[in-house]
């Protein structure tokens, strides 16, 4: 049995039966191809992130419970404060250093020359630690106290104040006499030009 070539129908007419229309070419013209494909779109990669400059060791993020990686800052507040007191403490020693410099320590001195002058039987070195206007002459100073020699003098006591201007004082002590007899009493002074003078109290054996 022959196959017959198959044809179109009979009655075909080109372009009615869903054809390309008659003229209209029905392969490609030469050299044109499939149009071009379309490759997936290019990819953005991370966007840059926000580290440490260079340089820098990196940020090791939030920790929670364990120790961070930072050294604690050490508070400054005791040693400020410690540093206050040893200055306050230092200026008040400054000034009662001073104070004792300047005048409790130069009026005990005072009374402890009196009292040497006499022990050693020195009367005129003595009278010059009295005060000028104590109202009593060197013959009389005398004849109080070479009428029980003292032997030796110990301070217990200093004070020392200022009222108006003026500077006064007062210094206690016991005395004792080479008859083996102590007193107890009170030097009162006053500072003047020439330095501390004493004025009355325990100045002799008769002194109230």
């Amino acid at each position: 049995m022959t196959e017959q070539p198959q044809g179109p129908p009979p009655g075909y007419v080109p372009g009615q039966w869903g054809g390309p229309p008659a003229g209209y070419p029905t392969a490609p013209p030469p050299g044109y191809g499939a149009p071009p494909g379309y490759g997936p779109a290019p990819g953005y990669g991370p966007a840059p992130g926000y580290g440490p400059p260079a340089g820098w060791p990196p940020y090791p993020g939030p920790q929670h419970g364990g120790p961070s990686p930072y050294p604690p800052r050490r508070r400054r507040w005791p040693w400020i404060l410690a540093l206050c007191l040893v200055l306050g403490l230092g200026g008040c020693g400054a000034i009662a250093y001073t104070v004792y410099r300047t005048s409790i320590a130069p009026a005990r001195q005072a009374v402890d020359d009196y009292y040497g002058a006499l022990a050693r039987g020195d009367d005129r070195a003595a009278f010059e630690e009295v005060c000028p206007g104590a109202g009593i002459t060197f013959d009389v100073f005398t004849r109080l106290v070479d009428a029980k020699p003292v032997l030796r003098w110990r301070t217990s006591t200093v004070n020392v104040s200022t009222v108006n201007g003026s500077t006064s004082g007062t210094v206690g002590g016991v005395v004792t006499y080479r008859d083996g007899t102590t007193r107890a009493g009170v030097v009162d002074l006053v500072k003047q030009r020439g330095g501390w003078r004493l004025c009355g109290g325990l100045l002799s054996p008769n002194a109230p």
